[in-house]
This record gives structure tokens, C-alpha cells and sequence, in this order.
């Protein structure tokens, strides 16, 4: 678990495991792992950025996808190998997580340009421009995604996660205080957009085929929030933020 406070980057809490005595291995900052569908919101800012509005339509059906000049392929599926078989919105391709509308979209915009929009936002680990990056495939740091989603919600500014605000002698006097590294790097008013589409992952009224992602937790929401979930074959992510 990490929280982090989007406005300066001062990290609120991280939990890196159960038992430290155990385990000090750091897994919030240590581990890297697959994100799966939590790193769309990187997708989808490129999207927005290259053409795209919330209501573009793709069609969602099986698709089998060539690169590499067509040497390589790639049949990615949505879970439960559910299907619309009609157009579907990039909001509710956003909400529902369908895997096919995001490498068609990745495809579109250019995989180049997904690894540009992540590494602006602070992502630092290795990343390939492939069809699947676009469902989370490269492995990245809890304490990363949280970084990144900084960007959506503080109006496009990237910052690096702080840990220590002041440090002060045994007289009081303060050797050393910390500023926030900040940078703009994303267009505030498509961030916006982006931060408003996240809140449609617990909005119900956008249900189609399947339903949002983040359903099973809404009756634990008492307020606006924007977020994504990830789930791989080992692990379930869930990343987001709310007005404050």
C-alpha cells in the first residue's frame, strides 16, 4: 500500500509487507510487478492527447493483431472472453477494462508514444513499446504507479515521492527541509478530462456487456472517487484519488 499526497508528493503511508522481521523485503517500493489494466490511464491520456474524446467508438469482438511488419502477432482477451460485438465508448472501454479496445487504441496512437506519456509521469522501470503494454504487461514498483497517477490528479504535474519534509538538530535549528520536485509534463485540461473519465470506473450507469470494475467496492464510497483497477494472474491492483 502507498498513499501519497498529489499536490507535493509526500508519501502519507506504505506498507511494504506483514511482518518486517519476517520479510524486509519492501515490496511497495522493492517489488515490480505486472499492473495489468491499472496502467491504462497512461493509454488513454495518449489517446486523448493524439485525436481520441470519451466518446470515440471501436469495436469490441476478438481480434488478433500483427506487428512487426506483420511477422508477429497477438490475440489478446477480455476477461471471461466477454464481448460487446458492437461499438463501445473509450469511457466505457475505460470503466468495463476491455482489453481489446486498449490494443486497438494503443495500436492506433503508436506503443512509442504509450512508453513516452509513462515515462513522462515518473514511470522509471523498463518498458517496450508492444501491443500488450497496453493491458499492463511490463513490470513497474507500487510506489511508481502512485507517482504516476500524481499527474491525473494534480493537473498534470509530475513528483518525485518524498519521504522526509524536515530534519533539525537537537537545538531545532533545520539542516535540512525538502521542496517539492515539481514539474509540469501533462496538459492540465486533458488531465482533467482523463481524472473525470476514472471516475467512471465505479459509475454503474455505464454497464454494457459487462459491468465497471468498481462495483464491488462501491458501497464503501461516500464520495467522488477516480481510479483504475489491474488484475493479473497473481495480483489484483486498485490505484486512484479523490478531490483531496
Amino acid at each position: 500500500f502507498v498513499a501519497m499526497n498529489p499536490q507535493n508528493g509526500h508519501v502519507k503511508a506504505l506498507i511494504g509487507g506483514r511482518d518486517f522481521e519476517e520479510s524486509p523485503f519492501n515490496r511497495a517500493v522493492q517489488a515490480k510487478r505486472q499492473p495489468g489494466s491499472a496502467f491504462k490511464p497512461f493509454l488513454y491520456y495518449t489517446a486523448l492527447e493524439n485525436g481520441f474524446t470519451p466518446s470515440t467508438p471501436l469495436l469490441s469482438e476478438p481480434t488478433t493483431f500483427r506487428f512487426n511488419d506483420g511477422e508477429s502477432t497477438y490475440s489478446p482477451h477480455n476477461y471471461g472472453d466477454d464481448y460487446a460485438h458492437d461499438f463501445i465508448t473509450l469511457m466505457q472501454a475505460l470503466a468495463l477494462s476491455d482489453n481489446i479496445y486498449a490494443v486497438k487504441t494503443n495500436m492506433a496512437v503508436g506503443p512509442e508514444e504509450l512508453v513516452e506519456t509513462a515515462k513522462k509521469a515518473g514511470i522509471s522501470s523498463n518498458l517496450e513499446p508492444i501491443p500488450s503494454l497496453a493491458l499492463g504487461t511490463k513490470r513497474v514498483s507500487p510506489l511508481e504507479m502512485v507517482s504516476g497517477y500524481g499527474a491525473f490528479a494534480n493537473g498534470g504535474y509530475r513528483l518525485t515521492p518524498h519521504f522526509i519534509t524536515k530534519v533539525a538538530d537537537a537545538d531545532g535549528d533545520v539542516l535540512y527541509e525538502g521542496e517539492p520536485d515539481k514539474k509540469q509534463v501533462f496538459d492540465p485540461k486533458t488531465a482533467f478530462v482523463l481524472a473525470h473519465m476514472m471516475t467512471g470506473t465505479f459509475d454503474e450507469s455505464l454497464n454494457d456487456y459487462t459491468t465497471v470494475t468498481g462495483r464491488h467496492i462501491n458501497d464503501y464510497l461516500h464520495r467522488q472517487v477516480a481510479g483504475k483497477s489491474g488484475t493479473t494472474g497473481t495480483d489484483s491492483w486498485m490505484l486512484g484519488f479523490t478531490p483531496k
